[in-house]
């Protein structure tokens, strides 16, 4: 009984965290010609590093240019060139892989005109869209609670049976 108690536990943790993003990152983003910074922080600010950063610039809704590695340059901190749209508003689109968690977010900019250090969100982009083991372990966990009280019903008639003899 002991055993299938903690097979139990395990399996409602596993089906509480399946598919939860355990990070919050943001970042700092600057633009001096086609030189991109981006400063990688936690939920406390404390730098992010060792994360795969890589960023993309294009008109909003349009194709995007080839998507760019930034390499780390400093603790938290990763630079790379981009390729800018010939004119007008653009959007560069960011992506942060932290411990295997994906973040994308997007800043406006002006072709011809530098971008001073801007704070923008990084929202996390669930990879399990297409398939989630969040409902098989709890489908599990029903079998093991199912199993449980089966058992225990079975053992506590075996018990009155023998008590009554």
């Amino acid at each position: 009984m002991k055993r299938i108690l903690s097979g139990l536990i395990l399996l409602l943790v596993l089906t509480a965290t399946a598919g939860a993003h355990s990070l919050s990152i943001s970042g700092a983003v600057s633009l001096h010609g086609s030189e991109l910074t981006l400063r990688v922080m936690d939920f406390y600010g404390a730098a992010v590093e060792g994360a795969r950063v890589t960023a993309a610039a294009g008109l909003p809704g349009g194709k995007q240019s080839k998507q760019v590695r930034l390499t780390e340059v400093s603790p938290g901190t990763y630079r790379g060139k981009i390729i800018t749209p010939g004119s007008g508003a653009y959007e560069i689109i960011v992506e942060v892989t932290v411990l295997e968690e994906l973040f994308r977010g997007p800043v406006k900019a002006q072709f011809g005109q530098d971008l001073p250090e801007t704070m923008m969100p990084l929202a996390p982009i669930d990879l399990q869209s297409a398939f989630t083991w969040g409902p098989i372990f709890f489908g599990m966990a029903v079998i093991a609670v199912l199993t449980a009280t089966a058992v225990a019903l079975l053992r506590g008639r075996r018990t009155s049976d023998e008590e009554d003899a």
